[in-house]
């Protein structure tokens, strides 16, 4: 596994350049343009991919040399790999909302929020066929609840509940109010219901981290102010949030209060933008096709994890992960470019 850490630094290392020498407006401009914000995402999706295998690794036995370094990795960053996925997603939507008003809001229901549950209602079906070519038992219940994103049968389904749930948020506070201020403390007070009702019936990490999404409204309504500070401060808004992040992450814990971590870390991220630019072709393609990477990297997992046991040797396994790697990118790619022929718009 740590084979793929190393694969991941490989291409950021490559693909990093320093911002020197630009004119002081220019990161209020490009900053999080779709280009590096994409990049950025397709790191963390590989983080994703690589936590997520790791899980059927862990339940079959398999163990290589040097996971031991890997797990304390993967532990550490834990939840903060998900975080510039809402982050960015709340700062588009945002973009969109302040550029195109009222008819763009409008369609939210129909674009945004119906056109993720239709693209994840298909995968789940395909989760639910592999599982009964499999042999494993599902219950009807548990595959109508995981159509809801309540239940899971074998594929990722919290992430989708928090996204679409954050869609609606913003869908709700525009409509009921013009002044983005208000539309900011709607969505906050949204997110909280979210997180309240989530921490009786679901693990934390079905919420703690939601309120990244309300960081990147943040940042969208406030850049105008926020990143010319950022630039004309840097060091110090770099170092200031680098040990509030610390702070955060050794006291609050993993629970409802990360959220306050999450948001932390998604300003720290933006912050680290100034300066550094992932200009990487695989990671931005990986970024641009994130909900297809993500959704669907269980599939090849789920279905080769019957032949892994505790005692597979090292070779094996590598050949089961970089396997699972080459089928996840195979159906990413051709997800595309179906994608390309179907619109749900």
């Amino acid at each position: 596994m740590l084979s793929l850490y190393i694969l991941l630094l490989l291409l950021c290392l490559y693909g990093i350049v320093q911002n020197r020498g630009k004119k002081a407006d220019e990161p209020l401009l490009s900053v999080l343009s779709h280009e590096r914000t994409n990049a950025v995402n397709g790191l963390f999706i590989g983080l994703v991919f690589c936590s997520h295998l790791s899980g059927y690794l862990t339940r079959s036995g398999a163990y290589l040399s040097g996971d031991s370094l890997f797990y304390t990795l993967n532990g550490y960053i834990g939840q903060l790999m998900v975080v510039t996925f809402l982050l960015f997603s709340g700062y588009g939507v945002t973009e969109s909302i302040t550029r195109k008003g009222s008819a763009y809001v409008r369609a939210m229901p129909r674009k945004r929020l119906l056109t993720v549950w239709v693209n994840f209602a298909i995968a789940v079906l395909v989760f639910i066929a592999l599982n009964l070519l499999l042999g494993n038992a599902l219950t009807l219940k548990q595959c109508l609840l995981s159509l809801v994103c309540w239940e899971s049968v074998g594929n990722s389904n919290w992430y989708i509940l928090c996204i679409i749930y954050c869609y609606f948020c913003s869908y709700v506070a525009s409509r009921l109010f013009s002044s983005q201020n208000l539309r900011l403390l709607a969505i906050g007070v949204l997110l909280a219901l979210f997180v309240l009702v989530l921490c009786r019936y679901k693990q934390n990490w079905w919420y703690n981290t939601c309120f990244a999404y309300l960081a990147g409204c943040i940042l969208s309504v406030y850049k105008h102010r926020i990143f010319p500070f950022i630039n004309s401060h840097y060091c110090l808004c770099l170092l200031a949030l680098l040990a509030i992040f610390l702070l955060a992450y050794n006291t609050l814990g993993r629970g409802r209060f990360f959220n306050i971590t999450a948001m932390i870390f998604g300003f720290l991220v933006v912050t680290l933008m100034f300066k550094v630019n992932i200009t990487s072709r695989p990671l931005t393609w990986m970024g641009r096709n994130l909900f297809p990477l993500y959704i669907y990297q269980r599939l090849p997992m789920l279905a080769l994890a019957p032949t892994l046991n505790g005692t597979a040797s090292p070779v094996y396994i590598y050949i089961y992960i970089f396997t699972c790697l080459a089928i996840s990118l195979a159906i990413t790619y051709a997800y595309d470019r179906w994608k390309l022929s179907v619109k749900f718009n």
